[in-house]
């Protein structure tokens, strides 16, 4: 076995002594790489759990939009119900108004016929029974007479016929004043319920359908939002991924050089 000089011995230590420099340089190197990749690595989860949490806000208020324009249809849907059911009530009013004024034209048409039947002068009910009591009873105290008999039948007669016309006219005129009012108070009701189906139309119905709009399109902005939010998650997740990859090669090598 030959023995190293001195000389030589020194050369093989300065040598060994480069070789060890060298490696823990490298390791420096690469452990100062690491460290950068590390602290990116950090940044980039930040960044992360900042979009992850922007995202889930984001979802939230998607979420009580969504609720919102869901309550505002169904109170739209009751409201176009509520103007239907006023609608088809004034329908129905219009057609009662209708056949009563047919029945008072009717009625009035009837009182025509029998005011012209009696003469077409008016007629006074209480003065005719009066009248007719008062016959009557002159006619129990009056000695018999054919000719006045006759006479007096003849007369009660045609005052009972106008008593009778009297009393149906006046049931007509009844009726015709309860038919009147009836008319204009179903008039009044019409138009009642024409100024609430404005007001309905005009204040509430408009303006659920603009805030409705108005909602959509903020919904629209949202998930736009989100889209873009999402794209940025992912690469940010890629990186992350591609990161850690790196940290573990540069930690493996670094490994391998101390092994060295």
């Amino acid at each position: 076995m030959a023995f190293l000089n001195e000389e030589e011995l020194e050369g093989k230590i300065r040598e060994l002594s480069g070789e060890i420099l060298k490696v823990r340089n490298e390791i420096e190197a690469k452990e100062k790489e690491r460290e950068g990749l590390r602290n990116e690595l950090n940044k980039v989860r930040e960044e992360l759990n900042a979009i992850i949490n922007q995202l889930n806000s984001k979802r939230t208020e998607l979420k009580s939009i969504k609720d919102e324009i869901a309550r505002l249809r169904k109170n739209r849907d009751d409201v176009v119900n509520t103007l239907k059911q006023l609608k088809e009530r004034r329908t129905e009013l219009l057609n009662r108004i209708k056949e009563l004024i047919d029945r008072v034209r009717k009625y009035r048409e009837l009182a025509k016929m029998i005011n012209d039947l009696v003469g077409g002068k008016p007629v006074d009910r209480e003065k005719l029974k009066e009248l007719i009591d008062k016959l009557e009873f002159e006619h129990e105290i009056s000695p018999t007479d054919p000719e006045k008999e006759w006479e007096f039948f003849r007369t009660i007669q045609q005052l009972e016929k106008e008593l009778s016309a009297a009393e149906v006219l006046s049931r007509i005129k009844e009726y015709i004043g309860r038919d009147s009012q009836e008319i204009e108070k179903m008039r009044k009701e019409r138009m009642e319920l024409g100024q609430q189906m404005r007001d309905l139309y005009n204040n509430a119905l408009t303006n659920i359908k603009a805030r409705i709009q108005e909602l959509k399109k903020k919904r629209e902005s949202i998930v736009n939002e989100i889209v873009q939010l999402k794209g940025k998650r992912d690469s940010l997740k890629a990186r992350r991924d591609e990161l850690k990859k790196t940290i573990l090669s540069k930690s493996a090598e670094i490994k391998e050089l101390r092994a060295v």
